[in-house]
């Protein structure tokens, strides 16, 4: 259920921030960027890739590290596992929050490596635990990675 909201939810975004952009706004980063999420969102992954490309070749520097980390969830949503592994890993080092380093976990449990994504996820609690003032943002991973690692 919680999915099918999601999904929902990501194509009604999907069409506000693309009434959104017109206008002054047309070639707007920040809204094309926001686009591409939504479309993630909505299981659209084919659009967004269409959407971060443009997006990309207008203002190549616009968020880099949060454009990889889109484009890494493009392509799993794509099915492209290992190219989406390989971006994810690449994020872990460079990127200031836990969600590179949870999807990466997750996407190794999905595909059935359970050793490997436990080491992840006990990586991301041994970080939470060190630092116990994280930003709210940061919460919802440490929060799903606490799920990934229940039994069941």
């Amino acid at each position: 259920a919680d999915s099918i909201a999601l999904r929902a939810f990501g194509n009604e975004a999907a069409r506000l921030f693309q009434s959104c952009l017109a206008g002054p706004f047309e070639k707007d980063p920040a809204f094309r960027q926001r686009l591409a999420e939504a479309l993630v969102a909505g299981g659209r992954y084919d659009e967004a890739a269409d959407v971060l490309a443009l997006l990309r070749d207008a203002n190549p520097d616009h968020r880099a590290n949060d454009c990889e980390l889109l484009q890494a969830r493009i392509l799993e949503g794509q099915g492209r596992n290992d190219e989406a592994l390989n971006l994810y890993r690449g994020l872990i080092g460079k990127f200031a929050g836990l969600e590179p380093r949870y999807r990466y976990g997750a996407l190794l449990k999905k595909l059935g490596n359970d050793e490997s994504s436990h080491q992840i996820f006990e990586e991301i609690l041994t970080h939470a635990r060190r630092y116990k003032s994280l930003p709210e943002s940061e919460e919802r991973w440490i929060k799903q990675t606490r799920r990934a690692l229940s039994p069941g």
